[in-house]
């Protein structure tokens, strides 16, 4: 996992060092990217686990270096239509914030180390003492139930999911250039704006389906006070 790997590159950082550990590109967008891999829908469930890795390790920020060429691009260079990365880039964005939290199971901090199914925490990045629950199921057969335990009596949380889109290049899951949010796949409009990220809605508590090889964002108002996320 990368905070292993990231762990040992700490030790080697000067005790003086008082700034930002910012990251860059790795894993398939290394070296311009692979076709069918790094524009491609698996590429998502790489970026939001890493994000997820990075800030339980102290990265503060990770560079993408390409918006429109090579395979590591965000938008295909001919047609100008983005790639899944963009737009769950830009859920991402919208909805998460900076503060990191630890997610809690059963009483014990999450240990995601060698797991199908990751749970990362922070705070959200607009509604002021809420928290944003980020689930990643690398599972390619399982679906997972989540229940947030710790959310506020008779109050709405937030959730997006994201999968594999439908389209014309979808010949296996993995390859899939196109990107679905709650069921619908995502396009730009005909005027090139980017659609709007809506969530469903659903009372708090409830036991919330993660399907096989996709992403999720929960947001929720927690029923003990976030202090954490009130002062971020």
């Amino acid at each position: 996992m990368f905070s292993t790997v990231f762990t040992r590159f700490q030790k080697q950082i000067a005790r003086s060092w008082n700034g930002e550990i910012w990251a860059g590109e790795s894993a398939s967008l290394q070296n311009g990217g692979g076709d069918g891999v790094s524009n491609a829908f698996q590429s998502t469930t790489w970026l939001y686990d890493q994000l997820g890795q990075q800030g339980e390790a102290g990265v503060s920020r990770m560079l993408r270096e390409s918006i429109s060429v090579g395979h590591y691009a965000m938008v295909n260079t001919t047609t100008g239509q983005p790639f899944p990365d963009f737009f769950s880039t830009l859920l991402w964005r919208e909805v998460v914030g900076n503060r990191v939290l630890r997610p809690m199971n059963d009483g014990n901090h999450v240990d995601n180390r060698g797991k199908d199914f990751r749970i990362y925490s922070r705070c959200a990045r607009l509604a002021v003492g809420e928290v944003v629950v980020v689930l990643v199921n690398l599972s390619p057969t399982e679906v997972s139930l989540v229940a947030i335990t710790d959310s506020k009596a008779d109050t709405l949380q937030k959730e997006w999911i994201l999968e594999a889109g439908t389209g014309t290049e979808v010949w296996s899951w993995g390859r899939s250039k196109r990107i679905a949010l709650n069921g619908a796949t995502l396009n730009l409009s005909e005027s090139g704006d980017a659609p709007q990220m809506t969530p469903t809605q659903h009372v708090a508590g409830r036991k919330t389906r993660i399907p096989p090889l996709s992403v999720a964002l929960i947001q929720y108002e927690p029923a003990a006070e976030a202090a954490a996320c009130i002062s971020s």
